[in-house]
This record gives C-alpha cells, sequence and structure tokens, in this order.
C-alpha cells in the first residue's frame, strides 16, 4: 500500500469516525473488509464523500488492521504537525539524560524491546522515538499539560496505547523510562532520538559501501609488506611486530602482521 496521502489529516478524522463505532458496536469479524463493514452501516456512508478515503478502502484492508491503519495515518500526521509543538513543551536536554536515553535504545534489534524476567532492559530506537511522538501529537497540541511533570507518569500510562502490546502488558514499564525527563522535554528527547537514528543509519551505509568497495576492489585494500631494514653486519631476526589494523572489526575483516622472516600480510574474515 502507498503511504503517501495527499490528505492524511481528513482520512485520520475519517478513521476517527469509523474507530469510535466499532466501539459502541458488539463484536465483529476482524476478517471482513473494512469496506464491506463501511457499508453494511448506514450511519458510516458519509465517510465515502471522502475521495481519498473511499480510495483507501478499495485496499485489501480487513477490520484487523484497523488499529495498525490509524497508527501508520496517525504518524504521517504527526510528522505534519509536530513542529508546531509549542515552545514551553521545548525544553533542552542536559547531558545526563541524553547518556539515559542511549542507555536504554537499542539502533540493532528488530523486536520492540529486550524484555528480561518482564523488565524491559532495552527499547528499540523507533520503537521508543514512536511512543514520544505519539505522545507529543496526542497531548502537546494545545498548552494545557503541565510541563513541569514526570514524563513517565504519562508515556508509561499503558491505556494510553503509546507502546507496542508486548511492551504495554508489562508491568513497573514506568521503571524502564528514564524518570529524569519532564514532559517539557518530550519534544527535544523524541528529537535527539531520531537525529541518532539518523546518525547510525549513515555508519551502517558507510559500513555497507566499505564492504562492497573492498569485494569489488580488494587490491585496494591490500598493504604491501614493508622492506625490512638491515644494518650491516647484523644478522637478520625473527621479530614480533604488533597487530596493525586496517578497518573497523565490525566489517569482520583484519589486517595483521605475521612472525615470520617475510613479514607478510595476511586477511582474517
Amino acid at each position: 500500500m502507498d503511504t503517501s496521502l495527499d490528505n492524511p489529516s481528513e482520512i485520520l478524522s475519517s478513521l476517527e469516525i469509523l474507530l469510535c463505532f466499532i466501539k459502541r458496536t458488539p463484536g465483529g469479524n476482524g476478517e471482513i473488509s473494512i469496506k464491506e463493514y463501511v457499508n453494511q452501516w448506514s450511519t458510516l456512508s458519509g465517510l465515502n464523500e471522502n475521495n481519498e478515503f473511499r480510495s483507501l478502502l478499495n485496499k485489501s484492508l480487513k477490520l484487523k488492521h484497523i488499529i495498525s491503519l490509524y497508527e501508520l495515518i496517525e504518524g504521517q500526521v504527526a510528522n505534519l504537525t509536530i513542529e508546531y509543538t509549542h515552545d514551553k513543551y521545548k525544553e533542552e536536554l542536559i547531558p545526563k539524560q541524553r547518556d539515559e536515553i542511549d542507555n536504554i535504545i537499542d539502533f540493532e534489534t528488530i523486536q520492540p524491546a529486550t524484555i528480561i524476567n518482564g523488565k524491559v532492559v532495552k527499547f528499540s530506537a523507533e520503537v521508543f522515538a514512536t511512543a514520544l511522538r505519539r505522545f507529543i501529537y496526542r497531548f502537546l497540541q494545545g498548552e494545557k499539560q503541565n510541563e513541569t511533570h514526570p514524563l513517565n507518569l504519562y508515556i508509561c500510562d499503558t491505556s494510553l496505547h503509546f507502546w507496542p502490546p508486548v511492551i504495554s502488558e508489562l508491568e513497573d514499564l514506568e521503571e524502564s523510562f528514564p524518570e529524569s525527563l519532564l514532559v517539557n522535554q518530550a519534544f527535544e528527547a523524541y528529537k535527539y532520538v531520531m537525529d541518532q537514528i539518523e546518525v547510525h543509519k549513515q555508519m551502517v551505509s558507510s559500513r555497507e559501501q566499505q564492504i562492497q568497495n573492498r569485494l569489488t576492489n580488494p587490491e585496494a585494500t591490500r598493504l604491501a609488506p614493508p622492506t625490512p631494514v638491515v644494518q650491516k653486519g647484523a644478522q637478520k631476526r625473527k621479530q614480533r611486530v604488533p597487530h596493525a589494523l586496517c578497518d573497523p572489526m565490525p566489517l569482520g575483516c583484519s589486517l595483521y602482521w605475521e612472525t615470520t622472516d617475510s613479514l607478510s600480510v595476511s586477511s582474517l574474515l
């Protein structure tokens, strides 16, 4: 499905109406298509007046996808509006708080979080940023929130659905969230995490490019052995030369000097 929409705000409003209606009606078959569900209720007929929403209904989306669809569109709207958050909620982070965030997020995991004994040890950086973005969009678009309250009082309230189910189902979630962050720092915390995600992506891209360069041009990464300097009359002896790394270890390749007469260079993969 093309996730780039011209009027995500209008679609989000239609989805909010649909969700409210679903909550008020008993039961329902999650396998039924959203289009079929909308068409069987005259109360929802007005939703078809929105051309883009009507086009969305023609996709292969079922009722069981409605929450994920809502969160997807909400994310697009939030990305367009989050910069307009009131300045009172844009308090700078101090270095200690950045360290706390760094210690609790993971850029590598494909899971929402690393959970040990029912406690989050590391949040996925993407999931952490998404929770912050949802909080900012849903609660900080006005000026009514007390900016000096601890952020974890709100963002760790599992009834507010900021997190994936595997995290929301945990008890004492607030113990895993940086307790020093305040409501008025939610925006800067979000921006910081997003910046770190971008830095990490660039690092990964750079590593992949180095690997590709090594595969396509191996001669460029090969070091020529140095010419031994032997003083006149001196006897040539074996020498142990310290290892010399030519590339970062995460790339899986290092060079070292062997303890041999010829001082040859070898590659470890």
